[in-house]
């Protein structure tokens, strides 16, 4: 999901030069709840997100996000992201971990704080079934850097990124507004509401590790997806391809 995280889910859900907003989240993702309205899967131009809750290696607000691109019917291999949401008066923001290899090494260790080096921020709406985000404007967040009004580290051909507190970060997010954000650019998705179809000849018995994919659907390492414990798909581009498709 990187490109389009870098990019506001789309254009984000995240002009790619870069991603690493900052080295400090916006709030404590030991005391964030994770936000149900974004479980289940969204689409959005040639992608597709899987959204769920992170698993229980992972403070109770986390949650993954799965991004499946399609380009003219030719799969790219799937991406995961781990993310968790900060509310700022009436504002929601995820503070998303899109490097694999941060991602890869807490699925195996465990959440520790330590072990994240960089955020980026998404600012997003959820109304009903359709979902707006927005990536940061990047001259805005280099110029808040540069003119003082929060820490962070300029250099040449890299994107800006915040080195503040949390505390200071969240303040500054909240009082710079709109501004901080790519307005013009956001990305917008539609939630997706097909369910898999059965799929005959599956195995009987899950393969572990299962990872949420929102509602009831689960879907383990060989890509079957499954309803409380039945084989009901293969996870593909629109949440369900089946076996007889592929």
């Amino acid at each position: 999901m990187k490109s389009v995280l870098c990019f506001a889910f789309g254009v984000l859900f995240l002009l790619l030069i870069g991603c690493d907003d900052s080295k400090n989240p916006l709030s404590d993702p030991q005391a964030s709840k994770a936000d149900e309205r974004l479980v289940g899967v969204w689409y959005g131009g040639d992608v597709y997100y899987h959204i769920g809750h992170a698993g229980e290696q992972f403070p109770t607000g986390m949650m993954r996000i799965v991004e499946v691109k399609d380009t003219q019917g030719t799969m790219a291999p799937p991406q995961e992201y781990l993310a968790f949401p900060t509310v700022l008066g009436d504002k929601a923001y995820l503070n998303v971990v899109i490097d694999e290899k941060e991602v890869k090494r807490l699925d195996e260790k465990g959440w520790t704080t330590e072990a994240v080096d960089s955020y980026t921020f998404i600012k997003y709406q959820v109304d009903g079934n359709k979902l707006v985000a927005w990536g940061i404007d990047e001259k805005a967040k280099e110029q808040a850097i540069t003119h003082g009004k929060i820490k962070g580290v300029t250099e040449k051909d890299k994107p800006a990124k915040f080195t503040d507190t949390t505390e200071n970060l969240a303040r500054f997010v909240a009082e710079a507004g709109d501004s901080l954000w790519d307005t013009k650019e956001p990305g917008r998705f539609e939630r997706v509401t097909t369910f898999p179809r059965k799929t005959e000849g599956s195995q009987i018995v899950p393969t572990p590790p299962l990872r949420p994919l929102g509602s009831n659907l689960m879907v383990d390492k060989n890509n079957i997806i499954w309803d409380q414990g039945k084989p009901v798909g293969i996870w593909g581009i629109d949440g369900s391809v089946m076996k007889s498709e592929r």
